[in-house]
């Protein structure tokens, strides 16, 4: 596609003109209606799934192959191919909304459901944490459930709190993108035949000239891969931030553990009293029991005692000689 005018005159012609109204565009419907006309999808999503790639391959290389013989002259090879890896990229970024959707009942403090969970992939061998909310060792796999009886505020709260110290842009809906990489794909059809006819009465040189009909022609796939590239970013970066808060709220449960078994273990011990083997009163023997059986005096230690006998706690019949050797 040259560049070409008379660029005596200070003129210069677009090398991307013909625009799509010549009929070869809207004469190709013969194309699709085999792949439109089918029986629709299956009922297993992994089937469906694969169907709908096919399809959209299949539109793919009808879109090339329409390209390459002229009758679409505001496509070319290189754009479709542009516009595709934009598709692409914003697929493989989806993947995480799907998986992540509960992020917006967070952000809007909105009461959490059964099955409300955020996760990244089935769960590894090595990894922090267990049953429902655990993150990989060495993957940046991860569950979160926000509805778990005794953690599940615990969950809330750390990605709550995540949420508002890191960039907005990471937790909007990544279908945002997707609709710029539709309007990139509208803007197509008329964008170049609407805005190169501004430079093409402009003075400059034919370099200059066609590195912006380039430009013009390609800005809106360029919009839409650039979409496509910001969707799947996201995607990856929003995984590594909730792996992070997985592992932060695995250590936050594994401490809460450990101080409840902490606190268990103290008030058992404050829970056994101590009590005189030898009478204080009296001076009688009195065994492993909680009163004299001489004078009937309690045998159990105060507060401020002075020690004169072995003493011995409920449960633990050991010797112990001063008050010292007390938990």
């Amino acid at each position: 596609m040259g560049h070409g005018g008379h660029h005596g005159g200070g003129f210069h012609g677009g090398g991307h003109h013909g625009g799509f109204h010549g009929g070869g565009f809207h004469g190709g419907g013969g194309h699709y209606g085999g792949y439109y006309g089918g029986s629709g999808y299956s009922d297993d999503p992994g089937e469906a799934k694969a169907v709908l790639w096919i399809r959209l391959f299949m539109i793919y290389i009808c879109l090339i192959a329409l390209s390459v013989s002229g009758d679409i002259t505001f496509l070319n090879p290189i754009n479709i191919n542009i516009f595709a890896a934009g598709i692409v990229f914003a697929a493989i970024g989806l993947r995480t909304q799907s998986r992540t959707a509960v992020i917006s009942k967070i952000k809007g403090n909105l009461p959490v459901l059964l099955g409300d969970i955020a996760f990244n992939g089935d769960r590894p061998i090595e990894r922090y944490g267990d049953g429902s909310i655990w993150a990989g060792k060495k993957s940046k796999k991860y569950r979160i459930n926000f509805h778990h009886e005794e953690y599940g505020a615990i969950c809330r709260e750390v990605v709550k709190d995540t949420i508002s110290r890191t960039p907005r842009i990471v937790w909007t809906n990544l279908w945002v993108w997707v609709i710029g990489i539709g309007i990139g794909f509208f803007i197509n059809l008329f964008f170049y035949e609407s805005v190169i006819p501004t430079f093409e009465n402009m003075w400059m040189s034919d370099e200059a000239f066609a590195f912006i009909d380039d430009l013009v022609y390609y800005f809106p796939s360029l919009v839409c891969l650039l979409s496509g590239i910001i969707c799947f970013v996201l995607a990856k970066v929003r995984d590594s931030i909730l792996h992070k808060c997985a592992c932060r709220i695995v250590q936050e449960i594994s401490s809460m553990k450990e101080k409840a078994a902490s606190e268990k273990t103290i008030k058992t011990e404050l829970m056994k009293k101590w009590y005189y083997k030898v009478c204080p009163n009296c001076g009688a023997a009195a065994g492993v029991l909680k009163s004299c059986g001489s004078c009937g005096s309690s045998l159990e230690v105060k507060e401020g005692d002075v020690l004169n006998s072995s003493v011995y706690r409920m449960g633990d019949y050991s010797d112990i000689s001063n008050m010292h050797d007390r938990d």
